[in-house]
């Protein structure tokens, strides 16, 4: 009897064992498919915020995540070229000889270089 009740201890122990290995597996499955991905385009997402130039994404091969790196990296670019075009705008209206005033309602909002000589703010 003695040696039954050990002999079941051990197959119990031996399935405890198998179960804990089998959930490990898929923990680490599910972070190298899903958090890892996730984590990156977080990332790319907080540098867009943070107007700091981000790499691309890498790819996953899960469409759905795909498809949101797609977004992000597409942002990403819109980001980029907004800030250039902003910049040519704004040098475009620094540099220019006439005066520029940009109100709203009674509130000055910019006034360029030219502007600022012409009215002596």
């Amino acid at each position: 009897m003695q040696a039954l009740v050990s002999l079941n201890q051990q197959k119990l122990l031996s399935a405890l064992g198998l179960l804990v290995l089998s959930m490990l597996a898929a923990l680490f499955l599910i972070r190298r498919t899903f958090i890892d991905p996730l984590q990156r385009i977080q990332c790319a997402i907080d540098r867009i915020d943070l107007d700091t130039e981000s790499e691309a994404t890498v790819y996953s091969n899960i469409r759905e995540i795909h498809t949101i790196e797609k977004s992000v990296d597409a942002q990403r670019l819109a980001q980029s070229s907004l800030r250039e075009s902003e910049a040519r705008f704004r040098s475009v209206v620094e540099l220019m000889p006439d005066a520029i005033v940009v109100h709203s309602g009674g509130k000055l909002l910019h006034i360029n270089p030219a502007g600022v000589a012409m009215f002596g703010l």
